[in-house]
C-alpha cells in the first residue's frame, strides 16, 4: 500500500533500572508499548504489547510480548521466525509470549482459514494453541524441538483435489520426509474434498530416511479406512508405498457420501490394496500406479455399468495428509 501513515513514538529518558515504557502508533492499524529495563547491553525489552486494528495497546502482567488485535488478512507462516525466538539478522531476539488474534481471512503454509480466532501461549517445551475457524477448531501442541506435533480436534475440514501454492513449490522442490514432525492428531469430524469421512485419527512417526504412517484410521457409520506405509527419499529420488484396507457395511451409502449417486445400491464390501508409486504421497496418479487390489462385495444391486467401487481409489489422495498437516516444520 502506498497510502502515507503516521508513526508516533514516546519514551521518558533516560531509561532506568525500574523500566521505562516506550508507546508508539502506527496509523490506525498498529499500537504498541514496550516496558524496556536498563542492562549491561543498553535496554531490554522485559514485556509489551502490539495490537493491531485501532485499539490501544496495553502492558501484559506477564514478561514477554504479546502479540493482539484484529487483522482482515494475515500469513501465519511469515511469523515462524517470530515465535520460534530465532533472531533475525540483526534485530535483537524478542522473546513472544503470547498471542491473541481474530483474523478475517488467514493462511499458514498453504491451508486457508477464514474468521479465525487464535489464542497461542508459551507451554512446556512448545507453544500451545487454540484455534477456532470454518476449517479447523481445536487444540495444538507445536514442540520446540523433535517430538511430536499434536493435535485434538472437533473438526478439520481441508480441500481436496490438487496441490495448493505452498504443496506445489514443496513437491518441485523435494521435501525430505525425514525432516518432517511426527504427527499424532485426533479430529472428531473430518472432511476432505467435502466429503464427510467421520472420525480421523493419525500417528505418524520420523524414520531415517523418511516417513512411516503407523495408522491412518477413518471412521463413519457405514466406513471404517486403515492405511499404514512409507514416504521415502533415496537417491534415486522419492517413493511411497502403502497398505489400505477398507470396510463398507453399506457400499451404496459409501459411494453416496463420496459424492456418486445412483452407482450401487446396499451392499457389504472390503478391499486391501497394496500399493505404490514414484513420488512423494501428494504426487499419486493412476498411470504410475503399482500393487495389487483385493475386492469382496456382496448383496449389492449395481445400476451403473462402470463399476463404481473402484472410484474408492480417489481415497489414495489421504496418504498425502501428513504432509499437509506438519505445518511445514522442514
Amino acid at each position: 500500500c502506498n497510502s502515507r501513515r503516521s508513526l508516533r513514538l514516546a519514551m521518558p529518558l533516560p531509561v532506568t533500572a525500574e523500566g521505562q515504557p516506550l508507546t508508539f502508533q502506527y496509523g490506525k492499524e498498529l499500537s504498541g508499548v514496550v516496558l524496556m529495563r536498563k542492562s549491561d547491553k543498553g535496554a531490554d525489552l522485559d514485556r509489551g504489547e502490539l495490537r493491531f486494528g485501532g485499539a490501544e495497546a496495553r502492558l501484559p502482567g506477564r514478561a514477554g510480548l504479546r502479540v493482539a488485535g484484529r487483522l482482515s488478512h494475515a500469513d501465519l507462516s511469515q511469523w515462524q521466525t517470530l515465535f520460534s525466538g530465532e533472531k533475525s539478522g540483526n534485530a535483537p531476539k524478542v522473546n513472544v509470549a503470547e498471542l491473541d488474534l481474530k483474523i478475517d481471512h488467514g493462511t499458514a503454509y498453504g491451508h486457508r482459514f477464514d474468521a479465525l480466532r487464535l489464542h497461542a501461549s508459551r507451554a512446556f517445551q512448545g507453544w500451545r494453541v487454540e484455534a477456532f475457524s470454518e476449517q479447523l477448531t481445536g487444540v495444538l501442541h507445536l514442540p520446540d524441538d523433535e517430538q511430536s506435533l499434536t493435535m485434538d480436534l472437533a473438526h478439520l475440514n481441508l480441500a481436496g483435489g490438487g496441490l495448493t501454492g505452498d504443496e506445489e513449490r514443496h513437491a518441485k522442490n523435494g521435501s525430505d520426509p525425514a525432516q518432517l514432525p511426527a504427527l499424532k492428531i485426533h479430529a472428531n469430524r473430518f472432511q476432505y474434498g467435502g466429503v464427510d469421512l467421520g472420525r480421523l485419527q493419525l500417528t505418524t512417526s520420523r524414520r531415517e530416511k523418511g516417513l512411516h504412517i503407523q495408522s491412518l484410521k477413518l471412521s463413519s457409520p457405514e466406513l471404517e479406512v486403515d492405511i499404514r506405509g512409507d514416504w521415502t527419499l533415496v537417491k534415486n529420488g522419492h517413493t511411497s508405498s502403502f497398505d489400505i484396507k477398507l470396510k463398507s457395511s453399506d457400499l451404496g451409502a459409501t459411494l453416496l457420501r463420496l459424492g456418486y449417486v445412483d452407482t450401487i445400491k446396499g451392499g457389504e464390501g472390503t478391499a486391501e490394496v497394496i500399493v505404490f508409486w514414484p513420488g512423494p504421497p501428494q504426487d499419486f496418479s493412476t498411470e504410475r500406479l503399482g500393487g495389487r487390489l483385493r475386492l469382496d462385495i456382496k448383496n449389492c444391486r449395481m445400476l451403473d455399468i462402470e463399476p463404481g467401487a473402484c472410484r474408492l481409489f480417489g481415497l489414495l489422495s489421504l496418504p498425502a495428509l501428513p504432509r499437509r498437516l506438519s505445518l511445514d516444520f522442514s
